[in-house]
């Protein structure tokens, strides 16, 4: 749905506007917080801001060179919930299967060993 810069803008953005409220937020500020691997530009910014307002992800009050005044929408929250619960998957310690596997082995070869000792 979003690429990885896109995405990181939005929980910027999250992280930054608690509440639905309209928050006034430095363009060099969001360079400044998203991974430098991505390597943002103020094009970037604004290009993933319009994409966020066609896509009614966000709302603009305003926005000049330097700033922009936004709010998150209701789908923005939405896909963060979303992604953060795709993301928490239950993760399965392979061990306790080996652990299991093994004494149950050893189970059933002690009661096939008692069983033949005691003439059953």
């Amino acid at each position: 749905m979003f690429d990885k810069k896109t995405h990181h803008v939005l929980v910027y953005f999250q992280t930054q506007c608690q509440g639905g409220l309209y928050k006034v937020l430095d363009k060099q500020d969001i360079i400044d917080a998203m991974p430098r691997r991505y390597g943002m530009t103020m094009q970037d910014v604004c290009d993933v801001v319009d994409f966020l307002q066609r896509n009614d992800y966000i709302v603009l009050k305003y926005e000049d060179d330097e700033q922009i005044c936004l709010a998150l929408t209701p789908r923005a929250y939405g896909v963060l919930l979303k992604d953060s619960s795709h993301t928490e998957k239950p993760k399965f310690d392979k061990k306790i299967y080996w652990i299991v596997g093994i004494v149950a082995f050893l189970s059933a070869f002690l009661g096939v060993v008692a069983a033949k000792y005691l003439g059953f």
